[in-house]
């Protein structure tokens, strides 16, 4: 009868930025247009929640924000005498996918030459839709580690001493625990926050929990952040602990003229008893460290073991640190391999008629190839014109606000890049 006749209706429900469309088609060919009951099939389409916070479209973008931080900025979060000092803290201000499946702002404070390695991580994490339920620094709990841990909220730094008067990791800003109630820890029976006891049963992962094979675990691990949620003692599953930065381990030889026979020669303006070489330890273009030398003047070996160190905390790459004797003191040579030096006693490449600083053993090029050197007439190496344009950034490019422009700035060697012609590579104790 008219009115009565049972239908089944497929509802398509799409969701969109601009609201919920739905349209509404019979199946098995019955009529939209039915009284009565009507058997609905419903189809709903799940969007990709991405985008500014807040929102349910677009692709994931960690939007990141990089701000020096001051002891006013970290509150109750630092203290005199901690063991990391203001300036070397930076505010990270980015995006993370929430528990509500949308995007959010969070913020972290961590050590300043652990912002690259936390701004990958964290895009990891947002690419694969890894929850976090709330990310703030400590000063918005008062550093109150327990009130932070209760909220579940992910915090780095936070400055403060433990029962034995020592400083706690999370003073050293290379520590992150990322959702402290599903991810809780566990040291002798005790559970902190107590509400994660719940959460102990790892085979039941549920939103925003770490086990060991996830992929949240493996992005923090290829980073090489230790995480301690697999230790036998005690275990903290929601902790990710970073190492401290590579030492510079340097050693200081005597050079003979055997170590200089293509570099020095009769008349040269430094002997060999005036000369230093130095082992020292790089971070490389793999990301991982190497050990290298250099053959420089005794006076400068205590500058350059300072630039150097700092260059390695930051990770700033070499692509090779070999003295110029391997190159049988062929400037042109060692620029093309991208080779770091410094003493040779030579003339200016280019400028036959004129001694070069590094013959007096104070200057030195750095990345020679990445770091062209420029005349009125022609580019050092050839093939280097490329990076003419110091934008964007590429590995190993000395930039005005990198490491080793600051650091050698720090020390007072002048730095070629500011001459008519540019020599982006080189830099010397008196600025020739």
């Amino acid at each position: 009868m008219r009115g009565h006749r049972a239908a089944r209706v497929l509802l398509a429900v799409a969701v969109s930025a601009s609201g919920l469309t739905a349209t509404a088609a019979p199946v098995g060919g019955g009529s939209a247009e039915v009284g009565g009951s009507a058997e609905l099939s419903v189809a709903v389409r799940v969007p990709t929640a991405t985008g500014p916070p807040g929102s349910t479209t677009g692709s994931p973008r960690l939007r990141a924000v990089i701000r020096t931080t001051s002891a006013g900025r970290l509150g109750d979060s630092y203290r005199k005498g901690c063991p990391v000092k203001p300036h070397s803290l930076r505010r990270i201000a980015l995006n993370h996918w929430g528990f509500d499946d949308t995007v959010h702002r969070g913020r972290l404070v961590v050590q300043a030459d652990e912002v690259t390695e936390v701004k990958r991580v964290f895009r990891r994490l947002l690419e694969r839709q890894f929850a976090i339920r709330r990310m703030r620094p400590a000063a918005a709990y008062d550093n109150s580690m327990r009130a932070s841990d209760r909220d579940n909220n992910t915090m780095a730094f936070s400055c403060k001493r433990a029962d034995d008067k020592s400083w706690t990791a999370p003073s050293y800003g290379r520590v992150i625990r990322i959702n402290p109630v599903r991810n809780p820890r566990v040291h002798r029976g005790t559970v902190s926050p107590s509400k994660g006891r719940r959460f102990l049963d790892r085979r039941n992962v549920r939103r925003g929990m770490l086990v060991g094979d996830d992929a949240a675990v493996r992005a923090f691990a290829g980073r090489g952040w230790d995480w301690r949620g697999d230790r036998d003692t005690w275990r903290d599953y929601g902790q990710f602990r970073r190492p401290g930065p590579p030492k510079l381990q340097p050693r200081v030889h005597r050079v003979t003229a055997r170590m200089v026979r293509y570099t020095y020669r009769p008349g040269c303006p430094v002997p060999p008893s005036k000369l230093r070489r130095i082992t020292l330890r790089y971070w490389g273009y793999d990301n991982d460290v190497h050990r290298g030398e250099l053959v420089v003047r005794r006076d400068t070996v205590y500058d350059l073991k300072q630039v150097f160190r700092s260059a390695l905390r930051q990770r700033f790459p070499l692509h090779k640190l070999r003295r110029a004797d391997k190159y049988d003191g062929n400037d042109e040579a060692a620029m093309a391999d991208d080779n770091t030096s410094a003493f040779n006693c030579r003339n200016v490449t280019g400028n036959p008629y004129r001694l070069s600083q590094h013959s007096y053993g104070n200057a030195i090029d750095i990345n020679t190839f990445t770091n062209p050197y420029v005349t009125s007439s022609q580019v050092y190496p050839p093939g280097s014109d490329r990076f003419l344009d110091r934008r964007p950034y590429r590995t190993g490019m000395i930039l005005r606000d990198g490491p080793i422009a600051r650091g050698f700035k720090a020390r007072d060697w002048p730095w070629g890049a500011r001459w008519p012609n540019p020599d982006y590579q080189h830099f010397s104790s008196n600025g020739g």
